[in-house]
């Protein structure tokens, strides 16, 4: 583990990445956008019909903040797990992206629930599964990268704003 964190403060202090390692790294950002556009699939209706008519909580942003916010995040939760999965040993990568993928997975559920199916209770008690994932997610990148670790803070904290976000529509609809 110690190995590890050398190696990650070594590559980003040489900044030696290789055409190889960008192409990881954007494939990891392209699959994090796959996911946000599936979930768009399941907003694009409930956004026009049933969402503008909720309830909300004071502290909602307009709209276009979260297609910005959500568009930065993924590019930093690829950049991360590019980042841990880059310096980790071949047997330790499955981890990586097993734990990647159902991060992604609990994200996506989260857009079928509230948005797909209506159902706030539903995607609040799921967000708390995605919040655990998270963290999971977080202290495993740790033993890879420091770097990964906080790069995945920014997505914590708008992952818990949506909890309370989610809460305020489900406790005045």
């Amino acid at each position: 583990m110690l190995k590890n964190l050398e190696n990650t403060n070594l590559l980003l202090k040489n900044k030696k990445f290789s055409t190889v390692d960008l192409i990881y790294c954007m494939v990891f950002i392209l699959v994090c956008n796959i996911v946000g556009y599936l979930s768009s699939l399941f907003q694009t209706e409930s956004l026009k019909e049933w969402y503008p008519l909720l309830n909300k909580s004071i502290l909602t942003p307009p709209s276009f903040v979260f297609a910005f916010v959500w568009g930065l995040l993924y590019a930093i939760l690829g950049i991360s797990t590019f980042l841990a999965f880059k310096v980790a040993r071949k047997n330790e990568k499955s981890y990586i992206l097993f734990i990647f993928f159902a991060q992604l997975c609990f994200n996506l559920l989260w857009s079928i629930f509230f948005f797909g199916m209506r159902a706030p209770f539903l995607a609040f008690i799921e967000i708390f599964f995605l919040i655990i994932v998270t963290i999971s997610m977080m202290k495993l990148y740790k033993k890879f990268s420091r770097t990964s670790y906080f790069l995945l803070y920014p997505y914590l904290l708008w992952i818990i704003f949506a909890t309370y976000l989610n809460f305020v529509i489900m406790i005045k609809n």
